[in-house]
């Protein structure tokens, strides 16, 4: 769901976010146990911008600059990058389709 919500956050960003929303989506996972959101087949129990970890957040932005423009992160073809990276994107390739 991460995933997804990165490539279409419908709008949203948590530098725009203010106190009062994040309270509403209950961005801490405390403040609004009641919230709901519904992407696809998942149901969310608070935004999903507060739960993309730093990690995750970086191997999206990468595999998106490679799928939307060919770009990888480091100098050098697919087999000059990490292989954590290269599974990440892999695994990220599968859920897009999906």
């Amino acid at each position: 769901m991460a995933a997804r919500f990165y490539a279409d956050p419908r709008g949203r960003s948590c530098a725009d976010c203010t106190p009062e929303l994040r309270a509403l989506r209950n961005c801490d996972g405390k403040s609004n146990p009641r919230f709901r959101e519904v992407w696809g087949d998942t149901i969310a129990d608070r935004c999903p911008l507060a739960v993309i970890t730093p990690l995750s957040r970086a191997l999206l932005r990468h595999y998106l600059r490679y799928r939307d423009h060919g770009l990888l992160p480091r100098v050098g073809g697919t087999g000059e990058q990490s292989a954590r990276l290269m599974e990440g994107m892999d695994l990220l390739r599968v859920m897009f389709k999906a």
